[in-house]
């Protein structure tokens, strides 16, 4: 085990101020590109799934999405450890362990245990090779980690805590993003909604470490930024966020809305639904899942947990009730969490105990059913899909991997992972595999007869 501690300063010509695109077949962030559109092998088909290696034991519970860069799977734990997993034959290249996590014990509220450690999924700048991670560590503070993902060393690691996050109660669960030279960090509470946090994106420079934070708070307390993808950032350098539930005796407090950030985290747009009162009341988040950005159609979808789906114009969102066009979700469902994927037509969304896909249209802005996946009723809840070599893959609380036809919803492969993954689970694919999280460890499965254009 690899401890390695201290600030690395002269960072600026090991690290790329822009991170590079990422390769159709590396995943190099959670749902794959920072728009999160969780799409990848573009044009491939296949013929069947088997499994290929399962590597269990690594040293805390896995929350954070696996990644794939390069033929390694790298995956973060809640003991503030990142592995290099080779991702032919699944065996450990290289660990990293920053510091130690914090307690459970030692928190307000929250449902990880027994310790927390890094939960976000962390973002590979694939053209400098450099992962970047936040960890709770000491006694309840925020770092931002930045490690080779050649050797597993550590190049720098710095604060992040700001003025009104109060750490202890504050959750770092939303996906990291990188962005014109800045890595984003978004906070939001824990599980029980304790403690005078707000919601929070930090954004952190990849080329000095020494350079000052920036930071977006919420108006209004709590507020979280909490879905597990992050924030959404568009071809322009936009950032979109989702808010939940908070105290706000009005709409400028910013709960239950859709903010847009400029890179330098200036609000510049906003929106939140007429009844943005009642959902906080009712402690039910509009910001249970990203905005999932259609920018093909020049539109942004969000969802929650109220069921709804809200189309708004990129660009300008509307303001309060300003939407361009609302309904519910279609197929009874009661809630959505977790994240969307999105391959032009079609949107892919996690409702309860199945997949829908929704067809959306720019002109005139609305949203229909196009299938519904198979009737799950009695299985738990699914988690955030992908699409991957023609097919929509998710994997429920249950362990039950399965994939779907992406263009008829038809069952196409399924099997029971060893383990269950965390809450929110979600799954990467590179190299002709796809790889989930176990509860501690990481499951890779082989396509058979995989073709690619």
């Amino acid at each position: 085990m690899r401890r390695v501690f201290g600030l690395i300063l002269g960072v600026a010509l090991m690290i790329s101020a822009t991170p590079a695109a990422a390769a159709d077949d590396d995943w190099p962030t959670y749902h794959h590109s920072f728009d999160r559109a969780g799409v990848g092998g573009a044009g491939a088909t296949f013929t069947g799934a088997q499994p290929a290696w399962a590597t269990g034991g690594l040293d805390g519970a896995v929350f954070a999405e696996p990644l794939y860069v390069g033929g390694h799977v790298l995956v973060a734990t809640e003991n503030n450890s990142v592995y290099a997993i080779d991702a032919v034959s699944g065996a450990t290249v290289w660990q990293t362990h920053f510091a130690d996590p914090v307690a459970a014990s030692a928190l307000p509220c929250g449902n990880i245990r027994p310790s927390v450690g890094v939960t976000g999924t962390p973002a590979v700048d694939t053209g400098s090779g450099v992962l970047y991670a936040a960890a709770m560590v000491g006694r309840t503070s925020y770092e931002l980690y930045a490690l080779d993902i050649g050797t597993g060393l550590v190049i720098f690691h710095r604060p992040l805590d700001q003025p009104g996050l109060d750490a202890a109660a504050a959750g770092q669960r939303g996906a990291l993003a990188l962005e014109q030279g800045q890595v984003y960090v978004p906070f939001g509470g824990r599980y029980g909604d304790c403690g005078n946090y707000h919601g929070q994106v930090v954004a952190a420079s990849v080329s000095d470490p020494a350079a000052p934070l920036l930071t977006y708070t919420t108006p209004a307390r709590r507020a979280g930024m909490w879905a597990p993808g992050g924030v959404a950032i568009a071809g322009d350098g936009t950032l979109y966020a989702a808010t939940g539930n908070g105290d706000a005796s009005g709409p400028e407090g910013r709960t239950e809305a859709v903010v847009a950030l400029s890179p330098t985290l200036d609000e510049v747009d906003s929106w939140q639904p007429s009844d943005w009162l009642a959902l906080d009341r009712g402690d039910t988040d509009v910001g249970s899942v990203p905005p999932a950005l259609l920018t093909d159609l020049g539109l942004v979808f969000q969802t929650g947990k109220n069921g709804n789906g809200y189309l708004l114009r990129l660009g300008a969102l509307g303001g309060v009730g300003g939407e361009a066009a609302s309904g519910r979700v279609p197929a009874n469902c009661g809630g959505v969490f977790g994240g969307t994927a999105y391959a032009p037509p079609l949107l892919y969304v996690p409702c309860g105990n199945r997949v829908v896909a929704l067809r959306v249209s720019g002109s005139p802005p609305g949203f229909t059913l196009a299938w519904r996946g198979p009737d799950e009723t009695g299985r738990p809840t699914v988690g955030s899909p992908i699409v991957a070599a023609g097919a929509v893959w998710d994997v429920d609380l249950d362990g039950r991997l399965f994939a779907l036809d992406a263009a008829t919803g038809a069952q196409r492969f399924q099997v029971k992972i060893p383990g269950q993954p965390g809450h929110f689970a979600t799954l990467a694919y590179g190299g002709g595999q796809i790889f989930t999280a176990t509860a501690d460890g990481v499951a890779a499965f082989q396509l058979v007869g995989l073709t690619t254009p």
